[in-house]
């Protein structure tokens, strides 16, 4: 009876050890809590709702115009790609169909794109993005949009060609 009892002993103490965590355990699982990162996005132009909106995905450009209530009945979205997702903070403009307007649909944050988010800005050539990317890695953020004429193969010229297209 007693070998009974001791065997039953082991067993549970065995069972309890590989069952219940341990507290390094618990201490990770808490640690992903702060890693949740999020998406801020400015929409304004012909919505319901415009203002900025914070995604903990990443939206589609339908998603935004959806959460802004929708389209005015004059709004043009003929240039966006509605099921693009969107991975970096960044403003839309949704223009309209009778007005005049020189405002950009999108500008793109230097300091937060990808390779192929760059890519998408008129005047930027696949050289340019990767020495972009590279100074920015190598100096830290950019702390102004002039800061870009220290980076090879951006000169004054193509520095005031993607200026309308870019933001900080």
């Amino acid at each position: 009876m007693k070998r009974l009892l001791v065997i039953c002993f082991m067993i549970t103490a065995l069972l309890v050890f590989l069952v219940f965590p341990k507290e390094s355990s618990i201490e990770s699982y808490h640690g992903i809590e702060n890693e949740m990162s999020s998406i801020e996005i400015t929409i304004e132009g012909e919505v319901i709702f415009p203002g900025s909106y914070t995604f903990f995905y990443s939206p589609t450009y339908e998603d935004v115009i959806d959460i802004a209530g929708g389209l005015l009945d004059d709004a043009d979205i003929t240039s966006i790609n509605m099921r693009k997702y969107i991975t970096q903070n960044l403003t839309i403009h949704i223009p309209s169909k009778t007005k005049e307007e020189t405002q950009i649909n999108v500008l793109i944050n230097i300091n937060e794109a990808s390779f192929s988010e760059l890519l998408e800005i008129p005047y930027m050539t696949e050289t340019k993005a990767a020495n972009l990317i590279i100074y920015r890695e190598a100096h830290g953020a950019f702390s102004s949009i002039d800061d870009l004429i220290n980076v090879k193969y951006i000169g004054a010229a193509t520095l005031e060609k993607i200026r309308p297209y870019i933001t900080i």
